[in-house]
């Protein structure tokens, strides 16, 4: 049997504020062996966060209770000092990868000084002899020894999240503690960091602990998954045990609300909110939420043990004692029986996208090929409305300046895009970080000027509106930002969040204003109106916030909604329940909608066409169930590789991702951009000759020389 690695028990964190004390960690009891990687499931506010720091003793000073016993190897580090357990413990025994690489990194100190820095500090190595360590972990987590002496800022984001890998490294601990570490970073990335980690679980015997809220994620790496609720953990259970067929109705509803690329599936939200853990219930917490409540519920269930290893805390599997669950419980969560009483779930926890139209057939004929990308014709997706944007060959250069008055060169950010959005349609582009997504749409909303080509709105010539002809248009467009928390003045109420673009426009009337704050108000479905209008943003939840940048963008009553990445900062079942109400106002109000984002994941269920961006460049347009189930180019093909279905076994194999890192888009390589990462390259040809624009399938487009002369390369 593996050495016991950590013992958790009645762990308690409460936290004293304005309102009263919070109950964050609420009496958990854990084990975990040495070589096991555990996942911390939960939606933002459960208490994983909390609880990890407890362990770390990373405690802000406004602790009302900190109680418990932790177990390190048999060592009770609870009860040492502060002083022993920062020399002893904290980033010796215990590391910690944070959330946000780039804010963790000093920006004034050199990477390798600071990934150095703690064999300096708690070990008495000298830097020399510290940088040389330093150096083998670089090379252990996948980076050049040359990073050393470079700062945070000149590093790309998966450089400085392997940075940070590597200094929770180097100490050798016995636990690391991985708190998102891969949130903010975009698929192909996500999986480099998924298989670096891997890589050192597997060489080094390395033990995790993996907070997340990204359940797809968690099953990269993990042996077991742990299921957090109001301050609870609800359910302990293997990788397979928790992926496969989870028990507690909140585990259920988590797994229901993952979008998957292998299977089409209905996706589900869990509605309402989490408890205040001010006040908690004082029985099941999650009974308010649940459709499978009962009278017991009213009092709190203990943790029910089966002889497979898995715990629930569920009134459900109250008479399964020890026994391993008989087929009859197992019953009664899938189909949602009672004491032989049917509870169906509710309809609208039920999100039902509308019906995309299938990939369509290959054509029994030669593929057809275009002189440009200009050539070729966007075609309506059936239902779709006449053109409402159409972009022509554009581009965006920012002008680089040395000394001021020397010109540098150009960042090529958007390079001869093209493109029609007609009415009541979704677009959604997607690409790595840095591909250009942004500056695409930003050039559309006109926030950026563009260089060169065409921009068409509803008939009207972006390039030639003068000033205020630009207001007139920008009142045509809703913007939705990326993070509700920046998005939102926290000064203000959420009535005059709503106001601020009516008055900016001109519109006088306060009746007329309040009318729409309050009509918008109902569409996002924040009722009663009158219990939010007068709340500042940090009242609200995430979802909520979000619902509120929403309703800002749809205020002035736009022709076409632009979302970049709207629900990335979202727990799964709030992305399901925002997406779905963005899918109820655009079929309302027949809106055009650009979709930016890195997770096709969600694009499936949202988007009726998907372009895959690559270094400013369009490489691959298609109808979305067209591509994803026939991915044309490398890149996508990449691209759909690195995106996890929750399942066991992917902790047990590396996801193949193209080497290297985006090309520079003030040198970019000559010929297809993407052929120094490519492993299907054709030398001659690729580096040296952009390809045009191939249809290989009808309405579907791409930029890659296998399909020259009618190949359809290995599609």
């Amino acid at each position: 049997m593996a050495e016991r690695l950590l013992q958790v028990r009645d762990l308690r964190l409460y936290f004293r504020t304005a309102r009263g004390v919070v109950q964050a960690v609420d009496g958990v009891n854990l084990d975990m062996d040495s070589n096991e990687a555990v996942a911390v499931i939960g939606e933002s506010g459960c208490g994983k966060t909390s609880f990890i720091r407890g362990l770390l003793r990373l405690l802000p000073r406004n602790v009302h209770t900190f109680t418990g016993s932790v177990l390190l190897r048999g060592t009770d580090i609870m009860a040492l000092s502060e002083e022993r357990f920062r020399s002893e413990v904290r980033w010796i025994r215990m590391s910690m990868v944070a959330q946000a690489a780039m804010n963790a990194l000093n920006p004034v100190l050199r990477v390798g000084e600071q990934v150095a820095e703690p064999l300096v500090v708690h070990q008495g190595l000298s830097k020399k002899e510290a940088l040389r360590q330093a150096a083998e972990v670089f090379k252990l987590v996948g980076v050049s020894t040359d990073f050393l002496s470079r700062y945070a800022f000149e590093l790309s984001g998966g450089m400085r999240q392997r940075a940070i890998i590597a200094m929770a490294l180097i100490t050798k601990p016995d636990l690391v503690v991985l708190d998102e570490p891969t949130s903010a970073l975009d698929m192909l990335t996500q999986a480099n960091i998924m298989n670096v980690l891997k890589g050192i679980k597997r060489d080094l015997q390395q033990s995790f602990i993996f907070i997340t809220h990204d359940v797809s994620t968690t099953s990269e790496l993990s042996d077991r998954g742990v299921v957090m609720y109001a301050g609870h953990i609800v359910e302990i259970s293997s990788a397979a045990q928790f992926y496969l067929d989870p028990f507690h109705p909140y585990s259920r509803k988590l797994m229901a609300s993952v979008p998957s690329l292998e299977v089409k599936k209905e996706l589900e939200f869990i509605r309402g909110q989490p408890p205040s853990l001010l006040n908690p219930p004082t029985g099941c917490r999650f009974a308010e939420r649940c459709h499978l409540r009962m009278d017991v519920c009213a009092q709190e269930p203990p943790m029910f043990s089966f002889e497979d290893g898995r715990q629930v805390k569920c009134w459900l599997y109250e008479h399964a004692g020890s026994r391993v669950p008989s087929a009859a419980a197992a019953t009664v969560v899938t189909a949602g029986v009672v004491h032989g009483a049917p509870v169906a779930p509710s309809g609208p926890d039920r999100v039902v996208m509308p019906t995309r139209a299938q990939p369509p057939a290959a054509p029994s004929g030669p593929p057809s090929q275009t002189a440009g990308a200009a050539a070729v014709k966007d075609k309506a997706m059936p239902g779709a409305g006449d053109v409402l944007l159409s972009v022509k060959d554009l581009r965006t250069w920012f002008e680089l300046r040395r000394l001021v008055f020397a010109r540098a060169g150009y960042v090529k950010a958007v390079d001869g895009v093209t493109f029609d959005l007609h009415r009541g349609e979704t677009l959604a582009i997607v690409g790595e970080s840095g591909s250009g997504k942004t500056s695409l749409l930003r050039t559309v909303l006109g926030l950026y000027k563009a260089t060169s080509g065409e921009i068409l709105f509803d008939g009207m010539d972006l390039r030639a509106l003068k000033p205020q002809q630009m207001r007139t248009y920008r009142q045509e467009l809703g913007y939705i930002q990326q993070d509700p928390y920046g998005a939102l003045p926290p000064f203000l109420t959420i009535r005059s969040i709503l106001a601020e673009p009516m008055k900016v426009n001109g519109i006088r009337s306060a009746q007329e204003r309040n009318d729409r704050i309050e009509q918008v108000l109902e569409e996002v479905k924040l009722t009663p109106v009158a219990d939010f209008v007068s709340k500042f943003p940090h009242m609200l939840s995430g979802g909520q916030q979000q619902r509120v940048v929403i309703a800002r963008a749809m205020i002035l009553r736009p022709k076409m909604i632009a979302a970049d990445e709207p629900v990335s900062m979202l727990d799964a079942s709030v992305r399901v329940e925002v997406l779905r109400l963005l899918r109820q106002i655009q079929s309302a109000h027949d809106l055009a909608v650009i979709y930016i984002t890195h997770d096709l994941s969600t694009v499936r269920h949202f988007s009726e066409k998907i372009f895959i961006m690559y270094a400013a460049k369009t490489v691959e347009k298609a109808p979305t169930e067209a591509l994803i189930a026939r991915h044309l180019h490398p890149y996508s093909k990449a691209l759909l590789a690195a995106i996890p279905d929750p399942d066991p076994e992917n902790a047990k194999k590396m996801r193949v991702v193209p080497g290297g890192e985006p090309p520079s888009l003030v040198h970019p390589p000559s010929g297809c951009r993407f052929h120094p990462r490519c492993a299907e390259i054709i030398p001659g040809l690729c580096d040296v000759t952009e390809p045009p624009v191939f249809m290989p399938y009808p309405e579907h487009e791409v930029e890659c020389w296998l399909f020259r002369d009618g190949d359809k390369g290995n599609a």
